[in-house]
């Protein structure tokens, strides 16, 4: 160690304050992560229900087309009465369970998208809006660190080059 001079250990500091760089970095990008994940969790949610509500609704129209073809055929038929009456009262029967099927179904589809998306926003908003901004705080907290140290260096640098100077 020369007479009169600090000598710190300035590469030290400054590999300190790349370490504070990359965590801050670190912390704010798994932050941004988190809340992209979060925001893609409820678009496909979502989807899922979209899907779900589609299949039932594509299900029961095409059950309802194939009763209305009976319907029709047994119409249109040479039938007697009393037949036609109960060939109708049987499709009027089934049509009756497929409309409480089809109402049971898409209350259930409705009810899962309700409770999840209410899941998902609220997934959201903790991931999103709380764990990003403890994210980005601490992102904050590492930039400050590695401008502190930044700082610690160039005074330090600063205090050994001034003794040099004194010292000619």
């Amino acid at each position: 160690m020369s007479e009169g001079m600090i000598s710190a250990n300035l590469a030290g500091v400054l590999e300190s304050r790349a370490h504070a760089d990359q965590a801050g970095t670190a912390a704010v990008d798994s932050g941004s992560k988190a809340s992209t994940a979060a925001d893609k969790t409820q678009q496909e949610l979502t989807d899922i229900s979209h899907t779900l509500r589609t299949g039932f609704t594509q299900n029961i129209e095409g059950l309802q087309a194939q009763f209305t073809n009976f319907r029709s055929t047994v119409n249109s038929s040479t039938w007697d009465g009393t037949a036609k009456d109960r060939a109708n009262g049987i499709v009027d029967h089934y049509e009756a369970l497929l409309r409480q099927v089809a109402g049971e179904a898409t209350q259930a589809v409705d009810q899962f998208a309700t409770q999840t998306n209410k899941e998902a926003a609220s997934l959201r908003e903790g991931i999103g809006v709380q764990y990003k901004g403890l994210t980005d705080r601490f992102g904050d907290r590492y930039k400050s660190l590695g401008t502190a140290l930044q700082n610690y260096h160039d005074n330090l640098d600063h205090l050994d080059g001034s003794s040099m100077q004194s010292k000619a």
